[in-house]
């Protein structure tokens, strides 16, 4: 998911694990008609299912329409109709196909920076949150709560990589962090507030949608030495690029 404001000129990338539906429906409620929000897959509360009711703009024609309103308008118009114009001949099939997409779930930044444009993203605040691998890895065991034992289903990793609360590709290009700012869910309220100043807009209290049944144990007694490298190695990017430790 990603929520591109136009009115307050931010983009959000949503991670995995990482309280980001939550943060989604309280971005929503700063969110003007012109904002592109994509829907929640399967709400857990009221508030869930009335952001589902306002989510919009995120269909390929409709958010294509937005974003080249916006182009135009945040650059002279003359210039921008040509960049815009040379970008679209400059676009392979793949790119062409991702450009009139409908906005999705987890979307990485690399597709949201084809499909917003050169201008809108290096000009809006871009941020996310990241999670210790460690304790995120425990979550997730809880969520899909596999037959496996903890540390045989770590061993699984390479096998379902895919299924893993991997996030760095989702904000990263080229191997490099390409936000704005990378906040805590360590810190989650504090690094909101950073987010909020920056943005100036008042901080509202943070819903509480799809949050884990999970009791708040300490995640290092899930673990042996051998599971802890396993996260350890696959989490690598994240833990150099936060300063995470087990």
């Amino acid at each position: 998911m990603v929520i591109i404001s136009h009115k307050h000129q931010f983009i959000y990338i949503k991670t995995r694990k990482t309280a980001s539906t939550s943060i989604q429906v309280l971005l929503e409620k700063y969110c003007g008609k012109d904002d592109i929000l994509t829907p929640l897959h399967k709400p857990t509360t009221q508030e869930g299912f009335l952001y589902n009711k306002k989510a919009r703009n995120y269909k390929g024609i409709i958010s294509l329409i937005k974003i080249l309103k916006y182009q135009i308008k945040s650059q002279i118009q003359y210039k921008s109709l040509i960049n815009i114009t040379s970008s679209l001949k400059s676009l392979n099939k793949y790119k062409l196909r991702l450009f009139i997409s409908r906005f999705v779930s987890h979307m990485s930044a690399e597709k949201v920076k084809i499909k917003v444009g050169t201008h809108i993203w290096n000009n809006y605040f871009k941020f996310t949150f990241e999670r210790n691998p460690w304790d995120k890895a425990v979550s997730s065991y809880y969520r899909r709560q596999p037959k496996l034992p903890f540390n045989e289903w770590v061993k699984t990793f390479s096998l379902n990589l895919r299924s893993q609360p991997l996030n760095f590709p989702l904000y990263s290009i080229n191997g490099k962090n390409s936000l704005d700012f990378v906040g805590k869910y360590e810190n989650l309220h504090g690094d909101l507030k950073i987010i909020f100043e920056k943005l100036n807009l008042p901080l509202k209290n943070l819903p509480q949608e799809r949050v884990s049944g999970r009791n708040k144990d300490n995640y290092r007694n899930y673990y042996n030495e051998n599971s802890k490298k396993i996260i350890e190695r696959f989490y690598k990017k994240e833990i150099e690029l936060m300063g995470y430790s087990f």
